[in-house]
């Protein structure tokens, strides 16, 4: 096993039991972000005013794969971010609320 400063110098960052490459983790700090802000429900304008809950976030798919992994191992992962992992069980998250935006034919877009 290698030690923590070979990593560091291969641009990796040792997270619990895994090395991430720290661009990885930026990908995956810009997928948490708006995960923390995330309220079912609430229009985007009313959402700045609000206080997010920094504990507050579902892992998603798209943060799994980013990081490869899943279940424990993606915990391990933020819990060495310094995030609290706590599985609760509760009912489906809701699609965001968002308004479609209506699209032009692909013949008026042009004509």
């Amino acid at each position: 096993m290698f030690r923590k400063g070979f990593y560091r110098a291969a641009g990796f960052r040792v997270c619990g039991e895994r090395a991430v490459r720290v661009d990885i983790l930026e990908r995956l700090a810009d997928l948490i972000r708006p995960a923390i802000a995330y309220r079912p429900g609430v229009p985007r304008a009313s959402r700045r005013s609000a206080r997010p809950m920094a504990t507050d976030i579902v892992v998603t798919v798209a943060m799994t794969s980013l990081a490869g992994c899943s279940g424990e191992n993606f915990a391990s992962i933020l819990r060495s971010l310094g995030y609290v992992v706590e599985l609760r069980e509760g009912p489906p998250i809701p699609r965001p609320y968002c308004q479609r935006r209506r699209r032009k034919p692909l013949a008026a877009a042009f004509g």
